[in-house]
């Protein structure tokens, strides 16, 4: 018997496969059978939700008149010639509906092409499915002005740009976008459109009237020419008054200034004639001095400046340019959090401490704040050099020294290492974090200096830092005990604790996933402030260290030092916790001695420790500990509070969901969050759309309609039949005997039967599931499983006939 065609039926094998071939490199795949046909579409599908198109000539090919034209289409080289086929392939072939759409012209195309390719992209690529865009990037590069198609397809999009003044002036409705980005062309338009007044008072009114006011966005990104980047010899500008009064209109959240790169061939226009005319507007470089105390501030949540470019020419000249945009940034945008990104090429001439000092001799007019500085040392165009040394200060953690802020020195509280900054990093950065304060003002300023792990994007043509796929459960994790969707009561309990500064030693117990060891983090997070989490908090996983040892040398040095903080006053805006505190998880796997142990250290440190004490089972942990904590049950969780978190995460992740995919993950994870997440989690990185028959297939189960053949042929057919019937519906599809036991045995208690019937069904199903934990087969074990349903077939029928004789 052959066993090739169920082998290439298996789905994680076909998925295998795929992970390690291109499926547009391998489309003959596609005949081998149907499922290869389908994985293979499928997975063309997932890749081309996010599409990144680049256009460029190619030098490698040449016809008559020169290198042919060609675009990159997430990496894959296509011809000019053949780019309508293949968008026909990827729209009407596999399906593809783009998600997000990023473009970006790398070497300059004649009109007529860009045309093309925009007509291909918007008619054929995307078509009758522009809804399903929430990213579109670049596209108005290759496009007519004014065009209507463009304009309609940013209707559902939460991220767009660069915002062309044709487009600004189409759109009539009110528009929200998480992400808006726009060039400095488009300020220099708008002002030599308002500097055609008679008047400044008039020019400024002009202004207010082209900003368009149905538009509004969280995330500014402001694109701007190079630094040292120099047109017709003037050093390109723009206007600051339309700025600010653009950042207000729109309510802007945070903003990010970042160089430009080849999202459009620069061209004479409305920006030179401005730049190079007498203007009502004050034209702006960060880079250069000016006074700005006339202007109005704009507070922002925060402040990102992308300093990676080219010229290396005149590095050594960057700290003067850098004391101008700190001192212009701090002015015009105070903010509590900001970000510089530094090519790492200026590291061996600038040093990281003098990014630091050009901040801290900025901050002697402020009293009482608190920030957090983050400098990112980016790789640039080239390669890292041979000779790039990183300063001592970052590789060893040493004390800075050789400079003192003007006003009072700066102290250096404490070095600490960042392993993760931010949701946009990878877990394996290289970063120090540089903890200053100065007594006289009570200043505390955080510098965050990392090197992250870099690949090549297509967005704004630099490196970026390379995405953690962490899993859902982490990344959807409350951090907040008001962000909990369930328990409410403990959550006000804890809260009350901590803002009394009352908080007793907890004992939390419960099923799995019921948010235990959340809660507890939740409210750590609560009681001390992010940079002293860390050494104020234990976290142990006592089923690993779950030995005497354990209790002896890791919890009792770490209860036994006392935070330095019960000792001095430091400022800080969280009201931290006098004590510290010890999280013991799966605590019932502690042997007795451990436990023994652990209720002396309990009593012996409670002045500077309070321990948090979780588990499955109450009934493992000695009733000594018990009588000593303040216990709380987490019991399973209401399907009522579950599915508005479960609707939360499908929409992040831009995932379809029917309403039976949701009832068939609320039974299967049945109160158990962790267990929801996660099978959600597999589906979909298995399957385009979550139904009820890919839940269950995903995690090897019969579905509900597969059961309930099941229980009909045990209630109805002869043993034999019973038996064929069972076995070619369910072991032939894998499905475990115990999984199809335990189903049973919910389904026999909606089963209109008597008594005696019920109970010789489940004490048949019991015995059956203790055979099959110590290792019977399951032949055997469906043959008992179809003859406790014919028991309590004879006893049903000998009821019936019982009751006929009485009557």
């Amino acid at each position: 018997m052959t066993t090739s065609p169920n082998i290439f039926d298996n789905t994680v094998i076909l998925d295998t496969i795929f992970d390690y071939i291109h499926p547009m490199q391998h489309l003959r795949l596609r005949l081998v059978n149907r499922k290869f046909n389908d994985t293979c579409l499928r997975t063309i599908r997932e890749e081309h939700k996010r599409t990144e198109i680049v256009t460029f000539l190619d030098r490698l090919f040449f016809n008559d008149f020169g290198p042919l034209t060609v675009l990159r289409v997430n990496d894959r080289i296509v011809q000019f010639g053949k780019m309508k086929s293949y968008f026909e392939f990827l729209s009407t072939v596999a399906g593809v509906k783009v998600r997000h759409l990023e473009m970006k012209e790398g070497r300059k195309w004649s009109r007529e092409e860009r045309e093309q390719l925009h007509e291909h992209i918007v008619l054929t690529l995307i078509g009758d499915n522009w809804s399903h865009l929430t990213t579109l990037i670049g596209i108005n590069v290759f496009c007519k002005s004014r065009c209507l198609d463009c304009v309609r397809m940013i209707g559902n999009c939460r991220e767009y740009g660069p915002l062309h003044l044709s487009v600004l002036d189409l759109l009539d409705k009110p528009r929200h976008f998480e992400k808006l980005i726009v060039h400095s062309d488009l300020l220099c338009e708008l002002a030599e459109r308002a500097d055609r007044a008679a008047s400044k008072e008039e020019s400024f009114e002009n202004m207010r009237k082209q900003i368009n006011r149905n538009i509004s966005c969280d995330h500014f990104v402001l694109l701007l020419d190079d630094y040292d980047e120099i047109r017709n010899g003037h050093r390109l500008k723009f206007p600051l008054e339309i700025l600010l009064e653009m950042m207000g209109k729109w309510r802007v959240k945070e903003v990010a200034f970042m160089r430009r790169y080849a999202y459009e061939i620069k061209e004479e226009g409305p920006w030179s004639r401005w730049m190079t005319s007498k203007t009502f507007f004050t034209k702006i470089s960060f880079d250069t001095a000016i006074d700005l105390k006339e202007f109005k501030r704009y507070p922002l949540e925060s402040l990102t400046f992308d300093m990676v470019y080219d010229d290396y020419d005149q590095a050594p000249e960057l700290s003067v340019k850098l004391k101008n945009l700190i001192n212009m940034s701090k002015w015009l945008f105070p903010t509590k959090k900001s970000t510089w990104i530094l090519p790492n090429l200026l590291i061996p001439a600038v040093k990281v401490g003098t990014y630091m000092q050009n901040y801290l001799e900025t901050q002697t007019k402020e009293n009482g704040c608190e920030q957090t500085v983050q400098i990112i040392v980016a790789q640039a165009y080239s390669s890292w050099p041979e000779d790039s040394k990183f300063p001592d200060i970052f590789a060893s953690g040493a004390r800075l020294v050789g400079f003192e802020a003007p006003g009072g020195a700066w102290q250096l509280e404490g070095v600490t290492s960042v392993e993760q900054l931010g949701e946009d990093t990878d877990e394996g950065l290289i970063g120090r974090r540089f903890t200053f304060w100065k007594r006289l003002t009570n200043n505390l300023i955080h510098f965050d200096i990392f090197v992250p792990k870099f690949k090549v994007t297509c967005l704004f043509g630099r490196f970026q830092p390379v995405t953690s796929n962490l899993p859902w459960v982490e990344k959807y994790r409350p951090s907040k005990l008001d962000e909990l969707v369930a328990h409410d009561q403990i959550v006000k309990t804890l809260t009350r604790f901590i803002e009394n500064r009352t908080v007793p030693h907890l004992l939390f117990y419960g099923p799995p996933g019921t948010g235990k060891t959340t809660t507890i983090l939740a409210a750590a997070r609560k009681m001390y402030c992010p940079e002293k989490f860390s050494s104020m908090v234990l976290e142990l996983n006592a089923s690993d260290e779950r030995g005497i040892d354990a209790v002896r040398n890791i919890i009792v040095s770490f209860a036994q030092t006392r935070g330095l903080q019960a000792a001095f006053a430091k400022p800080s805006s969280s009201g931290d916790a006098p004590f510290k505190l010890i999280v013991l998880d799966e605590a019932d796997a502690m042997t007795k001695d451990a436990q023994n142990a652990l209720r002396r250290v309990i009593e012996k440190y409670t002045d500077n420790v309070r321990f948090c004490i979780i588990c499955n089972y109450l009934s493992s942990i000695t009733p000594a500990i018990q009588s000593r904590c303040t216990r709380f049950r987490f019991p399973p969780l209401d399907m009522k509070l579950v599915v508005p978190r479960l609707k939360f995460i499908v929409e992040k992740e831009q995932l379809k969901m029917n309403p039976d995919g949701q009832t068939a993950l609320l039974e299967v994870a049945k109160g158990d969050m962790r267990t929801l997440i996660n099978t959600l989690q597999s589906t979909a990185m298995s399957f385009d759309d979550i139904t009820e028959t890919t839940v269950y297939q995903c995690i090897g189960q019969p579905t509900p309609r597969e059961m309930k053949e099941v229980v009909k042929a045990l209630l109805n057919e002869p043993a034999k039949k019973c038996m064929e019937t069972i076995k070619t519906k369910l072991f032939e599809n894998g499905y475990a005997l115990q999984d199809v036991v335990t189903r049973l045995h919910d389904i026999a208690f909606t089963l209109d039967i008597p008594d005696e019937a019920l109970s010789t069904i489940i004490l048949g199903l019991a015995e059956v599931e203790e055979n099959l934990s110590r290792g019977c087969t399951n032949s055997t074990q469906l043959a008992a499983v179809v003859a406790c349903f014919f028991d309590a077939k004879s006893l049903c029928v000998k009821k019936i006939n019982t009751e006929r004789m009485e009557f």
